[in-house]
């Protein structure tokens, strides 16, 4: 037995299990109504008005309905329906040289400046949304028939924002332009 090796007990599995579950219901009940994304500053009284989106809680949304579907909470048509419905929202929202901004409307995917001298991309904010795609992709990809992730072609993002390129291409090479979901 390595001395080294963490040891874990059934009130590990216990806290594990009750954070996981928690961080999904968080994600997955509190997201935008429209968009799917994860809103920002979201009161307790779920304020309708609230379009407030923050790019990068999102991709920890999305890692939240991977373990939610790997835990069996959430069924695989399910969390490819939602991804579907978040991805069509980032379709819509414009880049900057490649990257989204912080902050984005849920309803429409327009930019809301993080402050009054805000320019436009978030470098931060994108990794973290990039991250949970990436791992999206990789955990849905290959698996019919539910359909797979692909990070793929709907455009120049440039023609949308006038400043820079597309939104994924710079990490993947399946394509030029925003996310999109693809079934087989």
């Amino acid at each position: 037995m390595d001395a080294f090796a963490p040891q874990f007990s059934e009130a590990d599995d216990e806290i594990l299990d009750l954070v996981q579950r928690q961080t999904l219901r968080f994600f997955w009940e509190g997201a935008h109504p429209i968009s799917g994304l994860a809103r920002d500053r979201q009161k307790t009284t779920g304020d309708p008005d609230n379009d407030l989106v923050a790019i990068g809680g999102s991709g920890f949304g999305i890692m939240a309905v991977v373990v939610g579907v790997e835990r069996g909470w959430i069924s695989r048509d399910d969390a490819v329906s939602r991804l579907g419905t978040m991805l069509s929202c980032l379709e819509r929202t414009p880049r900057y040289h490649g990257l989204f901004p912080h902050f984005i409307n849920g309803r429409t995917g327009a930019t809301i400046p993080f402050n009054r001298k805000d320019d436009g991309g978030d470098v931060v904010e994108s990794a973290l949304l990039f991250q949970g795609l990436l791992c999206a992709r990789q955990y849905f990809d290959g698996d019919p028939p539910n359909g797979t992730f692909v990070i793929g072609s709907t455009g120049s993002g440039s023609k949308r924002s006038g400043t820079g390129t597309g939104g994924m291409e710079e990490i993947t090479s399946t394509g030029t332009g925003a996310p999109a979901m693809a079934g087989r």
